[in-house]
């Protein structure tokens, strides 16, 4: 991995971060910990890995199958990064 791509999945990862902050303050509520420090795997495995689309075409779509009940605010944040297109 070159040097501007390591950036921009650093840049990516503190997004996902900035997203997952904002949506547990604005709730008021959640457990934060798991979902940031899980947002560098799955910012490198969402942007260079997977085959996936924001638009919710499953045709031959990767997914990732796991528990992600405390993970919740990281896959939402995920979802809205997506559709963005960041």
């Amino acid at each position: 991995m070159d040097l501007s791509s390591k950036k921009e999945l650093e840049i990516y990862a503190t997004k996902i971060r900035m997203g997952i902050i904002e949506g547990t303050y604005n709730a008021k509520a959640g457990h934060p910990g798991g979902s940031l420090s899980s947002a560098d795997l799955f910012a490198y495995l969402y942007d260079k890995e997977m085959k996936y689309r924001a638009d919710g075409n499953q045709v031959e779509q990767d997914r990732i199958t796991a528990k992600l009940t405390k993970l919740y605010d990281l896959k939402y944040t995920m979802l809205e990064q997506q559709a963005k297109g960041e």
